[in-house]
């Protein structure tokens, strides 16, 4: 079965009696760091930028940050660690959640097997149905987040402005706003100082419970390294019904999250659908982990009445909220491509998180992650029963 008919369908029984099937393809070792992956540095295979008359508008406070717009300056002093250590000393940390047991996760690693990916792609996949407690998970190992740490960057910014008895100010909502809606990497390269950088984020995640995630160092905030289960942590912490989030700040995150570009809306959103998505597969540059500028929201070739007058972007399949992040490594020339978030399937919100790299192509690796995603969806329909 090739990529593009697993996105049009999943097998409705998946296969049980695979359970010793290999999930991922062996690597090697862990992708390194090649020199020049920097905040705001376009590597030479970079794709085309998005092309200009497909505007978005920002709805949170201010034009979002493209080139020839305008995002509101953020503080730009990079936090002491001691201060920031001291800011998230008081942080929540949420209970884990129990595995209703081996099978489920069996059921997914045959689903997996059965999509065949090329090596050397390696997949990372985990679903959990909040109703039942039921976690599916299959692949594990470190990951680069690419721009999926946009999620985590904006819950540490928001969880500090908490800390101060503050909210955020237009600022930071701005910055907010284009960093998730169209993973704008001028906006993040602040919030990023904003937080403390890699220190920042490390003191905050280690009070979280996210202790398999490390942020980049040297500005490389799309080279944070993490695993499946913080992330799905990550989400908990962002869907759930309490934790070191207040509920304005979850509030926020999660709008972000469902009002992201349209061209930014593949990964998980593809299984809340049976058949072909009805929406882009994107082609945008903006969730290149710091490496690209531009973004796929409107720009300075947009007239400004329009700018102006748009309304917020329209929601993803599936009412999804979802960031996601892909990235071409250079010394490798193979793409990670990732995708996390909430998606709806048959009337149940389900938490996913797809971390996959290895991947000869930026198209290829999304239609393997989508063809993830609705098996681990599928699995999870079957999966578990109901907790008292």
């Amino acid at each position: 079965m090739s990529y593009r008919q697993t996105r049009r369908a999943v097998p409705a029984a998946v296969v049980v009696g695979l359970a010793g099937a290999v999930l991922m393809a062996a690597t090697g070792g862990v992708p390194g760091r090649a020199e020049g992956e920097r905040a705001g540095l376009p590597p030479v295979d970079a794709p085309a930028a998005t092309p200009a008359g497909n505007p978005t508008a920002d709805a949170v406070g201010g034009a979002p940050g493209v080139p020839g717009a305008r995002t509101p300056a953020l503080p730009t002093g990079v936090e002491r660690p001691e201060a920031t250590r001291t800011r998230t000393a008081g942080a929540e940390v949420p209970p884990p959640r129990p595995r209703p047991g081996p099978n489920a996760d069996v059921l997914l690693a045959t689903a997996l097997a059965e999509l065949d990916p090329p090596d050397p792609v390696r997949l990372s996949v985990r679903a959990l149905d909040p109703a039942t407690g039921t976690v599916v998970s299959a692949g594990d190992g470190f990951f680069d987040t690419a721009s999926i740490v946009k999620v985590n960057i904006v819950a540490a910014l928001l969880f500090l402005c908490q800390e101060e008895g503050r909210g955020p100010d237009p600022g930071e909502l701005a910055g907010a706003a284009a960093a998730i809606r169209y993973s704008d990497n001028a906006a993040t390269d602040r919030l990023w100082r904003r937080i403390g950088g890699e220190e920042g984020l490390d003191a905050l995640n280690s009070r979280w419970g996210l202790t398999g995630t490390t942020g980049g160092e040297d500005g490389h905030w799309g080279l944070t390294r993490t695993t499946g289960d913080d992330q799905l942590r990550l989400l908990e912490i962002v869907f759930g019904p309490s934790g070191p989030l207040s509920p304005d700040s979850r509030a926020l995150l999660r709008e972000l999250m469902g009002e992201v570009a349209e061209e930014q809306r593949w990964g998980i959103s593809a299984a809340a659908v049976s058949g072909a998505p009805d929406f882009p597969t994107g082609a945008g540059t903006g969730t290149m982990a710091g490496l690209v500028v531009e973004s796929g929201g409107p720009d300075a070739t947009t007239p400004a009445p329009l700018r102006e007058s748009l309304d917020t972007p329209a929601a993803a399949p599936g009412g999804a909220r979802l960031k996601n992040g892909w990235l071409p490594r250079s010394h490798t020339r193979l793409w990670d491509i990732n995708s996390i978030g909430r998606v709806t399937v048959d009337g149940r919100p389900l938490l996913m998180v797809v971390l996959s790299d290895g991947h000869t192509g930026r198209e290829s690796g999304i239609e393997v992650v989508e063809a993830a995603a609705r098996a681990a969806a599928a699995v999870l329909r079957t999966a578990g029963a109901p907790r008292a």
